[in-house]
């Protein structure tokens, strides 16, 4: 992991994408997007939860493929260039 920081968004996109972009425990994404983004505060998991649940919910990023469980979809499941 390098210096730079990423958005909360970025960070579960990569943790996804090193799950090679598949149905994932959200509970687990967050966890390591919420190290990964550097977030502070009191529930850094939920901001994150959060954020995957809107996207999802507006048909980016993120599809539920289940209760709990989220997957990349579109542009975003494709590996990094």
């Amino acid at each position: 992991m390098s210096g730079k920081k990423v958005s909360a968004k970025q960070a579960a996109i990569d943790v996804l994408r090193e799950h090679d972009g598949g149905p994932m425990p959200v509970k687990d994404v967050t966890a390591e997007a919420a190290k990964r983004a550097r977030l502070k505060g009191k529930t850094p998991q939920a901001t994150v939860a959060g954020l995957i649940y809107a996207a999802a919910k507006r048909g980016e990023t993120f599809k539920l493929t289940e209760r709990g469980v989220v997957a990349l979809i579109g542009a975003a499941a494709e590996p990094a260039a």
